[in-house]
């Protein structure tokens, strides 16, 4: 939080950091500084002697917020450590920053899962119990739900056969299956209901067709039948050629018309006819058929219930006998250990009698409730709104109005009653509203709109309104306030709109980034705000959906603006890794056929469908290990070879070699990286292979080895809406931010765009959860899709009532997450909007536009006219004497660039330098051997359990014989006797493979290790192989597998590597800051440790 002027609730803010022992919900509105002062109060707790840093535990929303916080945490105790003037309260400080990392900061589940393994006994779980991550759960999801299918196959077949008679195929129901997981706690209702009579409506419709078909021409008229006719000829055929017996036909039948018709009189025979024939209908829809279908929807849900719920709980015991939890089931295990248990609860109480919760309005039912089970004074008390928390043990941080996540369990009502319970057992509300994020042009407009949104008292479906009292000027001389990004009414089509807004958004940004657009920025010295230019990491585009983010992707990489993109779940729709499944799919079933001319015809291989049609003429079968036939045209006879080649080549390298081994070289292989990269122009496409394998080397060591079950594994990571995206390089920071609403929760950035301006946000309620008793109940309907949309097959008993409940609740918060968005901007704010749609039907910003006056108008002609300066390498003409006079000059630049502006020196070459090559070596080392040796180490240091996976893949990568194993297990054996070893387990901290990369001048002290050949820089790189700390010291270890035939030449190689072993000393000196008292040598050959230096 920036030095600014004194806040206008700076009483509030005062209270909040000093009075340490009252409870207190802070309602801290968007950019009022939440965690500053979450920080303060904890370092006040500190300060004040009330608690130690080890009793704190601040809980957060995600990891990220978490380490953010951890950061800020320290950096503030260093600072009022520096300027504390009593020596009681800086002892204090300096004790909470050696006691820094015992406390607790993360998530609420990270907190649970600490909780519950401290005391698993007492959980009922296995002290050896596991987490489950998001790409396991669901595989584990489906293997779960494959398995009951089956159960129910041999064990409960009625339950199939039930299903069959409502014709729901089980394929169906797996949706559900993953909904309904996600509330364990809830108790879904479900009441059996008669089976309806449908024969009198099937009398009543087969009469109306009977007589309606006479009055439709016999001839289809000149612009085709109306919707009514083509309904009763429909069922004309379906009464002659179904089995009407089956309840399923004659649902079918039935649903066709449970709707309100219109006719055009004259396509048929008497327009009078017409008319009434049409009121027939829709009078048999209202008073027949609409009643009775609905009875069937609620027959068939409890069946469909009976169904689901058995899976959902088989999957639980799947879960628990494989010692494995997932998010809810880390919550649930705590709270029934919390409630259960009264010595647990006081416990922890003791252990953490200071809890501190950020984004609270985002916290579930269940997190409230063991929140109150961790500080309520009675430890006996099971229910947990009747708790009273002690003094000062609770504080809690939240936004109502920033509730967005209902979909996920956060749950509005949840945060309202934490409210009222604090302020019954004597806490306080205190309001924060001073926002330091915004400019004041920026409040004065946002605060009308959302003052006519928001209610003046709280309700169970909306936060109460407060203003943003904004306190930044707004910049003289600088860009500020709000602008509409006015797309053009000739793009008509959704896809046109949104191209258009992704190009004209790429544009105004490479446009600022040339030094047209000046933005303010606060001070953190000052109280001033200072005047520059854009960087790519003042703008963020929001987007309200997930899908499309892709066409704004490549606009930004189009104009060369370097961006991150969180939230897109685009893994899945990447057309190469598609193509790559399809292609291991086939090596997994090699005698599929079908999938063999998929590959053939796909990405890889070019074979065009009249190829392969001349394949099959001239006698060829689509087999890996068939023949090329003969009589082919020449250059198809050279396509279709390579293509057999290579395909029978990647078809050894899956049955010889670790999956994920395979698959990379594959990969490199077809040259997959530098294609995404050259052709796609597309880095995120490109991060996805790395992505993607790193998933695949996980399963590997958890034990799917099999070439078959990593690639089932590859299809449920490509299903798995996967949303964070790798980065090839380091650069994240100055980076244009893309992503979707939900993600942007607690960021900010100088420039905001609202994207995606013509997508109708289209409410559907499937599931509603009633909490006003001790035990949840819910609702849920389930749904059939049918291409872009769904039909309901069931729902439960008087769902009309509890489904407008919910959508109340849905659009509530959809004006919630309108604020999200429009308050993260500091300077500027700019939303699109298609002239296309002028009443804003289609615009999900349209809560922003409406009523406001908003002079600034950015439209495409003035983006046009700005003079965007694209960068030169895109879509630049190049004319053919300036291509060949670039060629006679090329060698001349090429010599120019070539002359080195500095050195890079290796530890490696260094070492090569040094090393006696008259000390006489055994064969079988070598590069690659030491490489496999290291791995392997690494990873038994780190503790992966599963060596004999690690060994196979690391003698895989580096092309050594498995033959090698056993030798790499002895070496295993051998290291794990030594004393070293022994130390390494027992040292307080331990690093293995350290990159280090440092520029060394003639003034640095590694300049004596490194000899330029001029005055220009060096630049050392290496891998310190381990590092460890003992009693407070750090020793560097170095592993050298070099095969010595002499016992006596081991003194020899000491003295040579004695220099390269005190320079990584020095490095990590370098690096820490923390001085290095010990360097060893570990000769894996001969099992022998040799002291470099003490």
């Amino acid at each position: 939080m920036p030095k600014l002027a004194n806040p206008l609730d700076h009483e509030e803010r005062l209270k909040l950091q000093q009075e340490l022992f009252v409870n207190f919900l802070v309602d801290a509105g968007a950019g009022s500084g939440k965690t500053t002062t979450l920080v303060g109060r904890m370092v006040n707790l500190v300060k004040s002697g009330c608690v130690t840093t080890q009793q704190i535990a601040a809980i957060t929303f995600t990891r990220k917020a978490a380490c953010e916080l951890r950061e800020r945490f320290q950096t503030t105790i260093e600072k009022a450590y520096r300027e504390e003037k009593n020596s009681c309260i800086k002892e204090k400080l300096q004790q909470s920053l050696v006691d820094l990392d015992q406390c607790f900061l993360g998530t609420i589940h990270s907190f649970c899962a600490s909780l519950l393994t401290e005391r698993p006994v007492e959980a009922g779980l296995d002290p050896e119990f596991e987490e489950l991550a998001p790409v396991e759960e669901i595989v584990l999801q489906q293997e779960a739900w494959e398995s009951y299918l089956m159960d129910v196959k041999l064990n409960s077949s009625h339950l199939q056969e039930t299903l069959d008679d409502i014709g729901v195929p089980t394929g169906e129901l797996k949706e559900a299956f993953i909904t309904l997981s996600q509330y364990p706690d809830v108790t879904m209702v479900c009441t059996e209901v008669p089976k309806p009579d449908l024969k009198p409506a099937v009398e009543t419709l087969k009469n109306l067709v009977e007589r309606a078909i006479n009055d439709i021409p016999n001839e289809e008229p000149e612009k085709g039948w109306d919707h009514l006719q083509k309904a009763i000829l429909k069922a004309s055929r379906f009464f002659k050629f179904f089995d009407l017996n089956k309840d399923v036909n004659i649902v079918n039948l039935l649903k066709a018309f449970d709707k309100e018709f219109s006719v055009t009189q004259n396509r048929w025979i008497s327009k009078d006819e017409a008319k009434r024939y049409r009121d027939e209908f829709n009078e048999f829809a209202v008073n027949i058929l609409s009643p009775m279908l609905q009875t069937w929807r609620e027959y068939c849900h409890y069946i469909l219930m009976e169904f689901t719920i058995p899976a959902v709980k088989f999957y639980e015991q799947v879960r628990f006998k494989q010692s494995k939890l997932n998010f809810q089931d880390l919550l649930l295990k705590t709270r029934n250990m919390l409630r259960d248990h009264p010595e647990v609860r006081a416990y922890f109480q003791s252990k953490y009698p200071r809890l501190l919760i950020d984004e609270f309005q985002d916290t579930d039912p269940i997190q409230a409730e063991i929140l109150f089970y961790l500080t309520g004074q009675d430890i006996y008390q099971k229910d947990w709104h009747i708790l009273i928390p002690y003094p000062g043990s609770l504080f809690v941080v939240g936004d109502a109005k920033q509730s967005i996540y209902r979909f996920r369990r956060a749950d509005i009502d949840t945060y309202n009653l934490v409210k009222n319970l604090i302020i019954q057992s004597g806490g306080e509300v205190v309001q924060l509203t001073t926002n330091f994020r915004s400019v004041n042009a920026l409040g004065h407009w946002i605060n009308p709109i959302f003052e006519t949104i928001f209610p003046v008292q709280e309700s169970s479906y909306q936060a109460e309104f407060s203003p943003l009292r904004t306190i930044r000027p707004n910049g003289k001389g600088s860009d500020y306030g709000v602008k509409v990004l006015n797309i053009p009414a000739e793009f008509t089509k959704k896809d046109e709109i949104l191209n258009a807004d992704a190009e004209m958004i790429a544009q105004f940004i490479r446009w600022s980034l040339d030094g047209n657009l000046k933005l303010t920025h606060p001070s953190d010295q000052t109280n001033k705000e200072e005047i520059r230019q854009a960087q790519p990491e003042d703008f963020m585009i929001l987007l309200r959906f997930k899908d499309g983010m892709d066409l704004y992707a490549r606009a930004l990489e189009k104009f060369k603006i370097p961006f991150s993109m969180t939230g897109g779940s685009s893994l899945g729709d990447s057309l190469e890794l598609a193509e790559l499944y399809k292609l291991l799919r086939l090596l997994s079933d090699p005698d599929d056929q079908l999938l063999m001319v998929g590959v053939l015809r796909g990405l890889f291989f070019g074979i065009s469908d009249d190829d392969l049609f001349q394949i099959k003429q001239a006698g060829g079968y689509f087999r890996i290990y068939s023949n090329v036939p003969e009589g082919l045209h020449e250059d198809l006879e050279t396509r279709y070879g390579k293509a057999l080649d290579k395909l029978k080549k990647y078809l050894q390298w899956a049955g010889k070699m670790m999956p994920s081994v395979a698959i990379e070289k594959i990969i490199a292989d077809l040259g997959m990286i530098p294609y995404v990269l050259g052709f796609a122009k597309s880095e995120s496409g490109a991060s996805y292979f790395y992505q993607v394998l790193e998933f695949l080397r996980e399963a590997e060591r958890n034990g799917k080895t099999r070439f078959d079950q990593i690639v089932t594994e590859f299809n449920m990571i490509m299903s798995s809406s996967i949303e964070e995206e790798l980065s090839l390089t380091s650069k994240e920071k100055n980076v244009v931010r893309l992503m979707n609403v939900h993600k942007a929760k607690g960021l900010e950035s100088s420039v905001v765009f609202l994207a995606q301006p013509f997508k109708e946000v289209s409410q559907k309620a499937d599931i509603h959860i009633r909490r006003h008793g001790t035990e949840p109940e819910g609702y849920y309907v389930f749904n059939r899709k049918l291409g872009y949309h769904s039909e309901c097959i069931a729902q439960p008993d008087r769902w009309s009532v509890y489904e407008n409940e919910e959508l109340r609740y849905l659009q509530e918060e959809e004006c919630r997450l309108v604020y999200v968005a429009g308050t993260r901007s500091k300077n500027l704010l700019i939303i699109s909007r298609s002239l296309k749609d002028r009443d804003l039907r289609k615009n999900p910003w349209a809560l922003l536009l409406h009523g406001s006056s908003v002079e600034n108008e950015l439209n495409a002609s003035e983006i046009d006219i700005v003079g965007v300066n694209i960068p030169d390498d895109i879509g630049t003409y190049v004319k053919p004497q300036e291509l060949i006079a670039a060629r006679e000059h090329f060698s001349e630049w090429v010599s120019d660039l070539a002359k080195p502006s500095y050195q890079i020196v290796s530890t490696t070459g260094l070492k090569e330098q040094v090393i006696d090559l008259s000390v006489k070596r055994g064969a079988g080392g070598g590069k690659a051997w030491g490489t496999v040796i290291h791995q392997v180490f690494e990873e038994l240091i780190k503790g992966n359990d599963d060596i004999d996976s690690v060994i196979t893949l690391a003698l895989q990568e580096n092309e050594e014989s498995l033959e090698r194993k056993e030798e790499v297990y002895t070496v295993v054996e051998e290291f794990c006797r030594t004393d070293l070893w022994q130390r390494i387990t027992q040292a307080e901290s331990k690093y293995t493979e350290v990159p280090f990369s440092l520029q060394i001048d003639n003034g640095h002290p590694l300049n004596v290790y490194v000899k330029g050949e001029n005055e220009k820089p060096i630049i050392l790189s290496g891998i310190i192989d381990l590092a460890f700390k003992e009693n407070g010291e750090w020793v560097i270890v170095d592993y050298k597998t070099d095969r010595v035939n002499e016992e006596s030449d081991l003194d020899r190689l000491r003295e040579f590597y004695e220099p390269q072993v005190k320079m990584y000393c020095e490095v990590w000196d370098s690096i820490i800051g923390e001085s290095c008292q010990e360097g060893q040598l570990y000769f894996v050959e001969k099992n022998q440790i040799k002291n470099a230096f003490s």
